[in-house]
């Protein structure tokens, strides 16, 4: 049997909304009551940490029992996948999401990050591998993983 390679086929910044960011303050902040510099610092943090999630599309070729997608991480960094999903081979649509992984020999998955660094590598279950610069999401991809926030 082959050896299992990974390949980042692309690492997005997720896009700004003024919706996206009045969601994420609703999660985090909605019913408290914040005096000004605590709503200005609340709306500083909200949008740092927006600016630093990237959506990672990854080709997994000869999966194996070691697959795991938790082990997608950076170097020093606490941060795992979220929201991840398995794609069709082209990327089109969405197989299966969470940890239900099929099972095919290459597997086409996306995920978020947060808090991610581009100028580090990318760690997986096989080891690091490098991280394309950053590119504006393909259409297909802001339609089939839309950025939810968490709290």
């Amino acid at each position: 049997m082959a050896n299992p390679t990974v390949r980042v086929l692309g690492a997005y910044p997720v896009p700004f909304t003024d919706e996206l960011f009045a969601a994420a303050m609703d999660m985090k902040y909605g019913g408290l009551e914040l005096s000004r510099r605590e709503q200005e610092a609340a709306e500083q943090a909200i949008r740092a940490e927006l600016a630093s999630i990237a959506l990672i599309e990854a080709e997994v070729s000869d999966v194996d029992s070691e697959f795991d997608v938790t082990d997608f991480t950076q170097p020093d960094s606490d941060q795992v996948p979220y929201d991840e999903a398995y794609l069709s081979a082209d990327g089109a649509r969405v197989l299966t999401r969470g940890f239900d992984v099929p099972k095919e020999r290459v597997l086409r998955l996306a995920f978020f990050l947060h808090f991610f660094d581009w100028a580090l590598p990318l760690c997986t279950s096989y080891g690091e591998v490098p991280v394309p610069p950053p590119a504006t999401m393909p259409s297909r991809l802001a339609a089939l993983m839309p950025y939810e926030p968490m709290d």
